[in-house]
């Protein structure tokens, strides 16, 4: 699918953007990948520490944004009504009669928003190995003490994008792998990727996902255009827009506005929205300038001061002339 050209032809400044190069060799020793798409034609790419494009490469928590991708198709397949639908409603075997009623409020937008209201702090807890060790991921989640009113405060939680993957596999009675080779893999030409599952057989909604950096460049792309794929409508538009687009104050780690399952800002100096994992992970979307920007980085260790993110703001999309 992907075209490559030079950057000059797509209007970038390649003595500007090879100052990207050194500041990868000089600060960013853990990416493993960098990749430009512009007006649908790659312009750069390089991978890093022996890594090729023909690598799997683990996304983290950028896997939210595929499964809130499959969420929007669910919709578009009547799986879901609508992301109004409360939990309590798909899952009544998690939501005993005797169960907090506050809890039964919660809704499957407030999980993309990461506004639950579940007590949950996934970085500086064992809360998310506890949940791993756990018989059952969604029950573990929902039996945790609520911290706030359903759809008040965001809270970053990785075992509400888990529940959302329950959903789908529910819903579509397969899972996200299966569900999502159907309707968005396939259709992008995505023939290769690995995702671990649960021990119900739920895959991992919030991380884990691994693909090709070329392939997390075509999601991107899909994004940029608003969810059209070679003339078919793959994700509703007004879903696109919606998950694009300020959802909730957001917080950390990207410190960052929300949309759903999708950060959103403009930090670039241009409106912008992006999937991030842990480590340095990124399909980065500005659309004023069609471009996507996909980083992989190592997820083991968590790359030093400043995040690899940095780079597209001061370095790409200042190398932009026109």
């Amino acid at each position: 699918m992907w075209r490559d050209t030079t950057l000059e032809s797509q209007g970038l400044d390649s003595l500007r953007f090879s100052e990207v190069y050194r500041e990868i060799d000089q600060r960013v020793p853990t990416l493993r990948t960098l990749l430009v798409v512009r007006h649908g034609y790659v312009v750069a790419e390089r991978y890093y520490h022996g890594f090729t494009t023909d690598d799997l490469q683990i996304v983290a928590s950028a896997t939210k944004s595929f499964t809130s991708a499959l969420i929007g198709i669910a919709l578009r397949e009547s799986l879901l009504s609508s992301i109004d639908l409360r939990l309590s409603e798909i899952f009544p075997e998690y939501f005993p009669s005797n169960i907090d009623s506050v809890k039964k409020t919660i809704t499957i937008r407030h999980l993309l928003r990461m506004t639950s209201g579940f007590q949950w702090n996934e970085f500086f807890s064992s809360i998310f190995t506890q949940m791993q060790s756990a018989p059952d991921w969604i029950q573990f989640v929902v039996n945790q003490p609520l911290s706030s009113t359903p759809g008040s405060v965001f809270n970053y939680n990785s075992g509400g994008s888990h529940i959302l993957s329950g959903i789908i596999t529910k819903l579509a009675r397969e899972n996200e792998s299966a569900f999502g080779q159907r309707y968005l893999f396939t259709p992008l030409g995505i023939t290769e990727i690995n995702w671990p599952t649960d021990p119900q057989g739920n895959n991992t909604g919030g991380w884990g996902l691994a693909m090709k950096p070329r392939d997390m460049a075509k999601f991107g792309y899909l994004y940029l255009k608003k969810g059209m794929w070679e003339g078919k409508q793959i994700i509703p538009h007004d879903y696109v827009l919606r998950s694009t687009s300020i959802q909730s104050l957001g917080g950390f780690p990207a410190n960052t506005p929300y949309g759903l399952h999708w950060w959103v800002t403009p930090e670039t100096g241009y409106s912008a929205f992006f999937a991030s994992g842990y480590g340095g992970q990124f399909i980065y979307v500005v659309p004023d300038l069609d471009m996507i920007v996909v980083m992989t980085s190592d997820w083991n260790v968590p790359p030093p001061p400043p995040n690899p993110r940095y780079l597209i703001r001061q370095f790409i999309v200042p190398s932009v002339r026109r």
